[in-house]
């Protein structure tokens, strides 16, 4: 399509001139070639879609990877593991209400936690937590009361004993920070393993529990080490003995849905082990091996499980489902005061086998 425009000027303006005018107004609107853009720049051809997904992708298109776990890599600090080692409890907890009142030491309070996240223990997220301790004077006059540990609304870690009291009265509570529950983390492995089962109810002086640790591996094989953590809970001087080796145990492996897994009995050349035996006194723990060494462990397994001779358990690499292990120990009653007897029903504890 073409287009005229004719400009309005006056007459004594020269035909020359007016013709350069006219011709500069003339406009020209042709079809662009295509491809070809308003400017003169080449249009992108849209671009084709991707081929659909073959194979595994195909097979599982929505499936995302697993998240790799965030660990804490460098020392410990030295407070940090002290704190872990001697802790059965570890949250990380939102102060819902807090109100110290005057005592004669300071002040007392019982503060209420609601839990966040658990790093160590029993409690639960979303829990309400109530912990009694105390704030003391600073000076001999008693005029000045130490900082308060808590302030409502505040989000701390707290370190707590199996009888809900702080760990430590200095050191036990501490600002959230940035990569602390890493370290953290690392620190409660030392003590309390790759995975631990809650603690058994109390019979008479004693109450334990199963923790297992995913050791070196041998033949390209992870050996799961089991231990049995001791605690006496016991006020006054009682002190108690527990001797594994007079004790009748007993072992079950079952799969999430309580399915119970057979053991195996593979070859192996058993060496004698060191008495197991542990003397607690009022409010001590103590740890003892329950695992032995000796079996054949067949190459490039999840893991590897040895309890007795004939007490075997292995699992395939890559094998997403959940194994518990959980038992009895029962020791008859004998005329040695001290001595401790009567059955812990020790609650399960998952194995650490993880997929390849």
């Amino acid at each position: 399509m073409v287009y005229f425009t004719y400009p309005l000027y006056p007459r004594n303006v020269a035909m020359k001139t007016r013709l350069f005018l006219f011709t500069a107004c003339l406009f020209v609107v042709l079809p662009a070639p295509a491809g070809v853009g308003v400017l003169g720049s080449q249009q992108q051809e849209p671009k084709a879609e991707p081929p659909p997904p073959v194979g595994r992708a195909a097979e599982q298109p929505n499936k995302e990877r697993p998240k790799k776990k965030v660990e804490h890599h460098g020392p410990i600090s030295p407070g940090i593991q002290a704190l872990a080692t001697a802790s059965t409890d570890i949250i990380i907890a939102d102060v819902v209400d807090t109100n110290p009142r005057k005592a004669i030491e300071g002040a007392r309070d019982t503060v209420k936690l609601k839990v966040v996240k658990t790093l160590l223990g029993r409690h639960m997220p979303g829990e309400t937590v109530g912990v009694y301790y105390h704030l003391v004077w600073t000076d001999e006059k008693a005029t000045t009361l130490e900082r308060v540990k808590f302030e409502k609304g505040g989000r701390y870690v707290v370190f707590l004993t199996f009888l809900g009291e702080l760990t430590d009265p200095w050191l036990a509570v501490l600002q959230d920070r940035q990569w602390l529950a890493q370290e953290i983390a690392a620190a409660v492995r030392v003590p309390h393993g790759d995975a631990r089962g809650e603690w058994s109810e109390s019979v008479g002086a004693l109450a334990a529990r199963l923790v297992v640790y995913r050791t070196e591996p041998s033949n390209g094989t992870p050996i799961f080490t089991l231990y049995l953590d001791v605690r006496n809970g016991t006020g006054g001087n009682d002190t108690t003995e527990l001797n594994l080796d007079k004790a009748l145990i007993t072992w079950k492996v079952t799969d999430a849905n309580g399915k119970e897994i057979a053991p195996s009995s593979p070859p192996g050349n058993w060496l004698s082990t060191p008495p197991k035996k542990l003397v607690l006194d009022s409010r001590q723990s103590g740890r003892l091996q329950a695992s032995i060494t000796g079996g054949g462990i067949g190459k490039d397994r999840g893991g590897h499980l040895e309890l007795g001779s004939d007490r075997v358990w292995e699992f395939d690499k890559g094998d997403e489902k959940a194994y518990y292990l959980s038992g009895e120990v029962t020791i008859k009653a004998t005329s040695d005061a001290g001595v401790w007897y009567g059955t812990l029903i020790l609650p399960k504890v998952k194995l650490p086998v993880e997929p390849e």
